[in-house]
């Protein structure tokens, strides 16, 4: 319980940094120095991208969340498990590229009239879509290593100074709005990176073999876990992010930069619940291999 008690509280104090850093850049910079479409074409392009990254996950999220503690052994590079990982992410990837490839020109044409900004940048959703499955593989997989904390830094708190420096740059002249976009989507790799490093310092980053530990009862585990983390992952996501691409779909990109200000304020009754739940599931999934029924009890009965 110490370890949830100390990432929690860690996690959550990291996540109000974001959130004020983010206040300054999304409701006081942005305003003044951004139109309203040029505010919504960055949420909506996230909003989307997220969405779909989801989708090309395959469920792998549900899978590193479930039966990662019976691959857990650092000596043989956890099985593989990162590999595993890896050719599931790359998969989904691919498959959803080829589908968003395909649908881009109907994308483009569908927001033309209402807006112009996100068919002329559509093309950088695919670059968005690799960088945050990439990151959301590693961060998982440093979850479960019993560090939740380092991905919530990245992504809370760096990316938000990051993207910060680039409204400056921007308000002063230093680069026009194609340049922001651009190092914009670059910046969404850096977290990636910089966990990667970690894990390799860490000696927890191993391409390995993983065929000779997977049997037809683990296989068909994945299997399951992936089918159902689909449809679970994807309706938690839907629901914090879908109401952005809706607005933008029916109201136009300016109304959708109105409505992510707006709807900013909101997310910050969430933060403690998603600190917690975001160290607690990897404990809870390590007692459940071992049938700690009461450690299970105990961490349910501390943590709500």
């Amino acid at each position: 319980m110490g370890v949830i008690q100390r990432q929690t509280i860690r996690g959550t104090l990291y996540s109000y940094l974001g959130v004020v850093i983010g206040f300054i850049n999304l409701a006081v910079l942005s305003p003044k120095v951004f139109s309203t479409d040029q505010i919504g074409l960055t949420q909506v392009m996230l909003a989307t991208a997220t969405i779909l990254a989801q989708i090309g996950s395959l469920g792998f999220n549900n899978v590193t969340n479930r039966l990662f503690p019976y691959f857990r052994n650092r000596e043989s590079g956890h099985n593989g498990f990162i590999s595993l990982g890896l050719l599931v992410t790359i998969s989904g990837f691919l498959i959803s590229t080829v589908v968003l490839v395909l649908y881009l020109p109907r994308f483009e044409e569908i927001n033309r009239a209402k807006s112009a900004l996100l068919s002329e940048y559509a093309f950088y959703i695919p670059v968005l879509l690799g960088m945050i499955m990439f990151f959301t593989l590693l961060d998982n997989f440093c979850k479960v290593l019993f560090n939740a904390v380092i991905g919530i830094f990245l992504k809370e708190v760096l990316l938000r100074v990051i993207n910060l420096g680039l409204i400056l740059l921007f308000l002063f002249g230093v680069i026009d709005f194609s340049s922001y976009i651009s190092l914009f989507v670059i910046s969404q790799v850096i977290p990636a990176i910089i966990i990667v490093i970690y894990l390799l310092i860490k000696g927890e980053f191993r391409i390995t073999g993983f065929r000779g530990f997977i049997d037809k009862k683990i296989l068909k585990e994945i299997v399951n876990l992936c089918l159902f983390g689909i449809l679970a992952g994807l309706s938690g996501i839907a629901l914090t992010n879908i109401d952005k691409f809706m607005v933008n779909s029916i109201q136009g990109l300016g109304s959708a930069g109105i409505y992510s200000i707006a709807v900013y304020f909101s997310t910050m009754i969430l933060i403690p619940a998603r600190s917690l739940g975001k160290i607690s599931v990897p404990v809870v999934a390590e007692a459940w291999k071992r049938n700690a029924i009461k450690e299970i009890n105990y961490i349910y009965s501390r943590s709500s």
